[in-house]
């Protein structure tokens, strides 16, 4: 970009109201380039501040939140017209502390960074564990129902896939250990792309055919989220709309893994070669310490014992422990 249009941009900022200019800079710094957007604050006379904070927000990956703000608070200020754009901020981003921010939100958003599925599960736990003390079992319709009742437009899938690592096998609605859902259901949202690559590797093995390759396997997943990425599949939502759901077919609906399963080992080694850059993926020694003390091992058995591993849930951060969940639900 050069001076020239950066001048006439800068010129186009100081024409608007100021409680408009904070929606204008983020919105900006959505089509053009972060530096572009910190001579464009210089050039406005911005404070150094406002200037560190698109630099910041660019190098943590927080566009995604401010470009959320910036389109919420755009939305509130026919309602609210003396409404502050720093007040505002500062209010959207408590709520992003405290994980609020997904409460009722459209599954693109509460999906789109890691931070976010970690906060929804989060809420979907503080919401539904006295649950535990009035009902060990719940239908798989049930659970989605619970999910929906925090985000309308939650994929059926998802929970059915949750359902299975409980249950393999299973098709039609059945009754689930509500405990043993929790964290089936923190290990498919969380890690879905992840699960994805897993199956796609059990899938070619049961026919045969050769290893995925790292770039290939990094493709599998439906949506990346990792910084500089998930910003870029939101915000092209942005323009369009939210989507409604994933695809009702996932690959997670069972891999055709084989009698046998595969080589401990080499399933480890694939797995340890994927780029997390790309997508969400367990702590490696998690991985190392289930498949290194193991022959072979088949997706299903796979899935249930990384569901039940403690790394996981230390990964993660926002389940209970294992026993705390098993003494409440006894308890009951």
């Amino acid at each position: 970009m050069d001076v020239a249009t950066v001048s006439m941009t800068t010129r186009e900022y100081l024409g608007k109201p100021l409680s408009e200019r904070f929606v204008f800079i983020v919105r900006y710094s959505l089509v053009g380039s972060m530096s572009a957007v910190w001579l464009l604050c210089r050039c406005a006379g911005l404070s150094v501040c406002l200037c560190g904070l698109c630099l910041c927000a660019d190098r943590h990956g927080l566009v995604l939140y401010l470009s959320d703000a910036a389109a919420r608070f755009a939305s509130l200020q026919s309602e609210r017209p003396n409404l502050r754009a720093l007040d505002f901020l500062g209010h959207y981003f408590h709520d992003v502390c405290t994980r609020t921010h997904v409460l009722f939100r459209e599954y693109s958003f509460v999906s789109a960074t890691a931070y976010n599925r970690a906060s929804f599960l989060h809420n979907f736990w503080k919401c539904y564990k006295n649950i535990l003390k009035e009902m060990e079992f719940l239908s798989t319709w049930d659970l989605h129902s619970l999910v929906q009742l925090l985000c309308t437009d939650f994929p059926r899938h998802l929970v059915l896939d949750a359902a299975r690592i409980t249950f393999p096998g299973q098709v039609n609605d059945y009754l689930v250990p509500f405990a043993d859902f929790l964290y089936a259901f923190q290990l498919q949202f969380y890690f879905n792309e992840f699960l994805q690559v897993v199956a796609k590797i059990y899938e070619r093995s049961a026919r045969g055919g050769k290893p995925c390759r790292t770039d290939e396997q990094c493709q599998l997943g439906a949506r990346s989220i990792t910084p500089a990425s998930e910003n870029a599949s939101w915000m092209e939502q942005q323009q369009v709309g939210f989507s409604a759901t994933e695809p009702e077919s996932p690959v997670m609906s069972g891999a055709n893994e084989g009698p046998c399963g595969i080589l401990g080992g080499h399933l480890l080694q694939q797995l340890l070669n994927l780029d997390n850059h790309h997508i969400s993926c367990p702590p490696g020694s998690v991985l190392h310490d289930i498949l290194s003390k193991i022959d072979r091992i088949t997706f299903d058995n796979f899935l249930i014992t990384l569901s039940k591993h403690d790394g996981i849930n230390n990964h993660i951060g926002v389940l209970p422990n294992k026993l705390l969940v098993r003494s409440i639900s006894t308890a009951s």
